[in-house]
Order: structure tokens, then C-alpha cells, then sequence
């Protein structure tokens, strides 16, 4: 399971004979969700407008200070640009973690970073090394993110989201369905916070996509913030089992701002619609049996008030009877149903114009928990696979 991830700005030199080192740190840093960012080279300016950009925006900057010009008593300076960076972080508060070459002279940082890290350029890859390599990195998460913000079964608590009202269909679409998954939301912020949150849509179920299978369908829109707040979205992946990425807001929220925002996803392989789509193994195990087919949401944020609704288009002719609503607890799967938490839910099954309606309403849903129903799939119709009858 992807912990929480935070954004830092990486400081570094752009010599060539420095990319091996820097490359060392950049893995250290994605092996632990941290997003390390930095301008495509060097500036004379003190610093460059962008970097001032990107460190101001970011949770924290991680300095590489590698030798560069050597001084008359045989020890280095650190590249100018580097230098500079560190300065404009620590001006602004940012928290700042150093890993300085061997023979590096800090200069007037050394009083102000008295958990500097220093390595031996030949020696980066030495067990100890990495080893002490990954508790400063994580170290330094755990003090930007601090207790509040860990992302654990409590929720990112650094925003509330005041409702989730959350829609899964099956439509139907020409001679063939499409799933369309909408999502509104609005988060009230409970402090300053720098940090993007995660989207995630991906198959339920193992379907054999046919190479002519699109991308998921994915759109974001922000209807309305506070302070000119906007949204953006950055994609890590896309394709036709999977979207997932980052939601970004800039200017940083501060306490008290808001937004409110929609998204949209569509695609005919979300589930399985037919039974001759399940493939062998595609099963979710659950306290009454085993389902081919589940869908729901999984809640980020703490939630006042959430609403989900699934439907299945009336030519499909599945029936409510046939849906099995459940709560369960969600890391990277479905770990184990928690009762009690769907009995604090109202569901709601109605047959609406021959459509199968299922409504979960619940106050203070629990974050890392998987709200949903479970379902088997229906026979393809015999009588002409291509097309589906429109009888009652």
C-alpha cells in the first residue's frame, strides 16, 4: 500500500560526474513516496524564480552538496546554485535535510543543520550507508508530515471533507454498457497544508481488455474555492485498467479555505458486465461467500456525510435482491467485513423502472474503509451476443 507522499524540492548539482550520486538520493526518495522536484538546470540568478517557486511550494528541500571548487587549505565549496537554495529555504521556514560530500565545508549552514548527513562518494551504495541513507529521509517525512497528517486509518486530517456523494453505474451505450463512476466533494481545511492527496480508479476485476481497449476516461472540475484556490490533477498513470495520480491545489490552502470539486470517470472495463468476462480466480471473498464482482469507494479524508449510489441500467435486468451491500477493511485488499459499520449505514434497494438502485447513506464514514456492493455477473443474452434485448 503507497504511503502518504510529500513534495520536496531536490537541490543539487547538474555536473555530470554528479548524476550517479544524485540519482542514489532521487531513488531513496521515491522508494519513500516523497516527489522530489527541481528546475531543468542552472540560472544566474540567486536563486532562479522557479526554484524560488518550487521551494516555496514544497514540504521540505533535500540538499545534495557535492564538491565543487576546491579552496588553497585542499577542502570544496558547494555548488553555487545549491548554496543559494539552502538559503532561501531556511529564510522561509523550510525544513531542510543536507547530505554533505566528505571534504564539503558547510560554511555558516553547519549551526543551523546539526543533523547533516555527510557520505563518501565510493561508498554510497555500502549497506550502512543506505541504511542511514533511508532513516533520514524517512525521519524527515515523519517531522514534516508530523502525527496529524500520517495518513493512518484516522484519515489525512489536515482537511474534513464536509459531504462525499459518490455514483457507480452500469449505462447502457449503443448495443454494448459503459461504467461511469461521479464524485463530488468538498473539503474544509483544518490548518495550512502543502500537500497533494490521492485519485485511484483501477478494474476491479482481471477482465481481458481487448487491444483496442481506450484509457480510462477521467476528468477533474473544481466548481468553486475559497481564495482562488484551483485544482490540479497529475496523472503518475494511465491507462485502460488503471488512472491514478495527485490532486494538487495552489496557493496552498490555509486554515479555514475550502474547495469544492467534481470528478468523472467512464469505461466499458471497470467490472466485469457479462459472466463469460470473469476469469478464473477473480474472486472476492466475503463472510456469506464469494462474489465475482465488487465496486465502491474507499474514503481518504474524514467525512461528515456521504452518500453512494449504485445503478444498473434497466435493459441489464439484474435485480436488487441479487446485490450485496458490505463494509470492509481496506489496505491493499479487502482485509475483513466490519459489521457494525454497515449496520450504522441506512441502505436503501429499490427496483426504480425496472433499474436496480442500491443507496448507502452514512454520517462519519471510516477513512481506509471499503463501502460497497458485491454482485455476479449476468449470463450474456444467447440470442444475439452483439445486441440486448429491450423486453421487461
Amino acid at each position: 500500500m503507497q504511503s502518504v507522499k510529500i513534495d520536496v524540492f531536490f537541490s543539487c548539482s547538474f555536473r555530470d560526474e554528479d548524476k550517479e550520486v544524485n540519482d542514489y538520493f532521487i531513488g531513496v526518495c521515491n522508494a519513500l513516496d516523497l516527489a522530489p522536484t527541481n528546475v531543468d538546470g542552472g540560472s544566474s540568478k540567486i536563486p532562479p524564480e522557479e526554484a524560488k517557486r518550487q521551494i516555496t511550494e514544497a514540504q521540505a528541500l533535500i540538499a545534495v552538496c557535492t564538491k565543487r571548487d576546491e579552496m588553497k587549505d585542499g577542502r570544496y565549496h558547494m555548488p553555487q546554485a545549491v548554496h543559494d537554495e539552502i538559503s532561501f529555504a531556511f529564510g522561509i521556514g523550510t525544513p531542510v535535510l543536507l547530505f554533505v560530500e566528505d571534504g564539503v565545508v558547510l560554511e555558516g549552514f553547519k549551526q543551523n543543520f546539526g543533523t547533516y548527513s555527510s557520505f563518501e562518494r565510493a561508498k554510497i551504495l555500502d549497506p550502512a550507508v543506505i541504511e542511514k541513507t533511508v532513516r533520514d529521509i524517512h525521519r524527515l517525512k515523519l517531522d514534516v508530515l508530523g502525527p496529524h497528517q500520517l495518513g493512518t486509518n484516522m484519515g489525512m486530517s489536515d482537511a474534513i471533507a464536509e459531504f462525499v456523494y459518490h455514483s457507480v453505474e452500469l449505462k447502457s451505450c449503443g448495443s454494448d454498457y459503459i461504467w461511469e463512476y461521479s464524485t463530488a466533494k468538498k473539503l474544509v481545511f483544518q490548518h495550512e497544508s502543502k500537500r497533494r492527496f490521492p485519485f485511484h480508479i483501477w478494474t476491479e476485476a482481471p477482465t481481458d481488455l481487448p487491444d483496442s481497449a481506450p484509457p480510462i476516461e477521467w476528468t477533474c472540475h473544481l466548481k468553486s474555492s475559497s481564495n482562488d484556490i484551483e485544482i490540479f490533477d497529475e496523472v503518475e498513470e494511465h491507462s485502460p485498467r488503471v488512472i491514478r495520480g495527485l490532486l494538487k491545489l495552489l496557493p496552498h490552502p490555509q486554515k479555514d479555505d475550502f474547495i469544492e470539486y467534481e470528478t468523472h470517470v467512464a469505461s466499458r472495463y471497470l467490472n466485469s458486465v457479462w459472466k463469460d468476462e470473469v476469469n478464473d480466480g477473480q474472486v472476492v471473498h466475503l463472510d456469506d461467500g464469494d462474489y465475482s464482482c465488487v465496486d465502491g469507494l474507499i474514503f481518504t479524508h474524514r467525512t461528515k456525510r456521504a452518500v453512494i449510489e449504485f445503478r444498473f441500467d434497466r435493459k441489464y435486468r439484474l435485480k436488487c435482491e441479487n446485490i450485496r451491500t458490505f463494509v470492509a477493511s481496506y489496505t491493499s485488499g479487502m482485509d475483513y467485513e466490519v459489521p457494525s459499520e454497515e449496520e450504522r449505514a441506512k441502505v436503501t434497494k429499490e427496483d426504480f423502472a425496472g433499474s436496480a438502485c442500491v443507496r448507502i447513506e452514512i454520517e462519519s464514514p471510516l477513512p481506509g474503509h471499503f463501502y460497497g456492493v458485491a454482485w455476479e455477473p449476468l449470463e450474456r443474452p444467447l440470442n444475439d451476443p452483439e445486441k440486448y434485448p429491450d423486453k421487461e
